[in-house]
């Protein structure tokens, strides 16, 4: 095993496009995620909309569907609930525009 390492650094282009402008700014958002973790996410959530969420996981009865109106998720995986019947499309649509008015 080599104890050699390698640094690759992006192309200029590939910089120009980035999110990230490089090192300092990628360890001012670690630093910023570490001092605050859930006002971080909260930050990029808003920075980031509108941007398409799909909810996924943990949906096993309606009522899992109240907790995500609020987030403003545009769609959400019922596979499991679907498939166990714990209720219907139909079912999930009417209470979602019933709890979204």
């Amino acid at each position: 095993m080599s104890a050699e390492q390698h640094v690759y650094p992006p192309s200029t282009e590939a910089v120009k496009g980035a999110w990230v402008s490089g090192m300092p700014a990628y360890q001012a958002l670690v630093d910023e995620a570490a001092r605050d973790y859930e006002g971080y996410w909260a930050r990029l959530a808003r920075e980031l909309a509108p941007c398409a969420v799909i909810a996924s996981g943990g949906v096993s009865r309606i009522e899992d569907l109240d907790a995500l109106i609020p987030t403003g998720a545009t769609a959400v995986v019922i596979g499991k609930a679907f498939y166990e019947g714990a209720f219907t499309v139909e079912q999930a649509l009417a209470r979602v525009a019933a709890r979204s008015r």
